[in-house]
């Protein structure tokens, strides 16, 4: 009797124990999700924040707009009183890309700051600290996080879709003296190790590149870039594959600013 007693409560315990670990790892969770939410609702606030800063135009249906309406208006003067690093805007209308860009000495700055220079998951969205802020490369990239709730570049994967790609088939890049438009021609989940971030080529070299990229497209664009064009990258992470990357390209094309 006292051997089936003695089972009993060790098994009693153990039952406890198991019970303690479990709700110890739940409480664990739980924490460390409402830390995640509040982080990126803080973000989110910060980024909030900055709209009094840009007047984006709005869409309407069956509305045409006269091509200066569509061009959002900056105030990159109070902008930079916030962050002289601060070099442009990028806009990708219909999604949520619509942020400041900015650039530094590194490309490690920015990963876990926010344009107010304070700690935030989100980061900011910045110009490869390899190239030239007027914007007079070849080949030009950004980079910004994919976060879960669907903010920074987290819309470029959707790219991987063909309607999505059609339905938001350009994008914008302002400056304090320019303004670009981007014609988006190819979108590709990669690695970070190939010649997605690749800065100099020949001519050779960017016609294979060019040819290479939309091969690898996720989507099809009867946009192709010719030898003397500028090509813009959005950069971003991909959850799909170990270290992934999925990269948005598109011709950068200088307009009028008014």
């Amino acid at each position: 009797m006292k051997k089936k007693k003695l089972k009993k409560n060790v098994k009693n315990t153990m039952y406890y124990v198991m019970m303690c670990i479990l709700l110890g790892v739940f409480c664990f969770s739980a924490v460390q999700m409402f830390k995640e939410l509040k982080s990126y609702q803080d973000d989110q606030n910060a980024y909030d924040e900055l709209n009094q800063f840009v007047e984006v135009p709005v869409e309407q249906e069956n509305e045409e707009i006269p091509e200066t309406e569509r061009i959002p208006q900056i105030d990159f003067e109070s902008l930079m009183e916030i962050n002289d690093d601060c070099i442009g805007w990028i806009y990708v209308p219909g999604t949520k890309i619509s942020y400041p860009v900015v650039q530094t000495t590194n490309n490690d700055y920015y990963l876990k700051r926010l344009f107010n220079k304070t700690y935030g998951i989100s980061g900011t969205v910045f110009l490869d600290a390899r190239n030239d802020a007027e914007m007079t490369d070849r080949h030009m990239i950004l980079y910004g996080h994919h976060m879960k709730n669907g903010t920074m570049f987290a819309n470029a994967e959707d790219y991987k879709d063909q309607i999505y790609a059609d339905e938001h088939p350009t994008g914008m890049y302002i400056t304090p003296e320019k303004v670009y438009d981007i014609l988006f021609f190819a979108g590709y989940l990669t690695d970070a190790y190939n010649d997605s971030w690749t800065l100099n080529f020949t001519d050779a070299e960017f016609e294979d590149w060019i040819s290479k990229s939309k091969s690898r497209s996720h989507f099809y664009s009867d946009v192709t870039p010719e030898i003397g064009d500028q090509i813009i990258t959005l950069s971003t992470c991909s959850y799909d594959i170990a270290d992934g990357r999925f990269v948005l390209l598109g011709i950068l094309k200088e307009k009028t600013k008014d």
